[in-house]
């Protein structure tokens, strides 16, 4: 199933800069299938989770279904990710790859949590979305909230100055959800850089997916191995 990022209308051409010329491209931005961790199992590296037995066979169904030639495929740095798009790339042997920074938003210290469940850092995770700032590292080597939207502005950017028109890309779940809250406020304001105002009202609005599904209260917006497009 292919869903829009916004219910009725197409993000992004509404806020290219006067006198440009409009070049429509159609963007298929895909969660990857069930992951390990997803299954509530215990993971490592967040970069190295694989895919669960379930995950697999979504991967391949996902290709089967999948009805879109694509000019480009692009993945995360991640395993998980790589893994779905497997199956699809096999389908289109002859496109080329690229990795691109479109990597989860990790909040939590990897190094800490070795070893550990969704369920165990709960807590962890609850205590992030509600207290830390927008600009709060764990380490120096991690990322903030503000420069994930910074990383999401970079591939807008990006997917502009591409000459492919049909690109598909294999990224995650928090990362998709807020990428269509990102492009949902670049929209309302008509501008890129947001204000430290208006990344509090963003990581809030974030902050209620995520805590829906942590807190069981509602399912996470972005499911696993689902489609999302956008047209730029």
């Amino acid at each position: 199933m292919v869903e829009h990022l916004t219910r009725n209308e197409k993000v992004g051409s509404s806020i290219l800069p006067s006198g440009s010329k409009k070049t429509m491209k159609e963007i298929y931005i895909i969660r990857h299938a069930e992951s390990i961790s997803n299954a509530g199992e215990k993971t490592d590296s967040h970069d190295t989770i694989p895919l669960s037995e379930k995950g697999r066979a979504q991967a391949k169904e996902l290709a089967e279904k999948l009805n879109v030639i694509p000019e480009l495929i692009v993945v995360s740095s991640y395993s998980r990710t790589r893994e779905t798009a497997e199956p699809f790339i096999t389908k289109h042997s002859t496109v080329p790859i690229e990795t691109w920074d479109v990597q989860e938003f990790t909040f939590l210290d990897p190094k800490i949590y070795h070893g550990t469940t969704g369920e165990q850092r709960f807590e962890a995770a609850k205590k992030y979305w509600t207290e830390a700032s927008i600009h709060h590292k764990e380490i120096e080597s991690m990322e903030s909230f503000s420069e994930m939207t910074k990383r999401m502005a970079k591939l807008i950017n990006d997917l502009k100055e591409r000459p492919e028109k049909t690109i598909t890309i294999f990224s995650h779940g928090r990362f998709i959800h807020g990428l269509k809250l990102y492009m949902e406020k670049v929209k309302e304001i008509g501008r890129y850089d947001l204000t430290d105002k208006e990344l509090n009202e963003l990581k809030e609005i974030h902050k209620e997916g995520v805590l829906g599904i942590i807190e069981g209260k509602r399912k996470f917006p972005i499911d696993n191995a689902s489609v999302h497009r956008i047209e730029i």
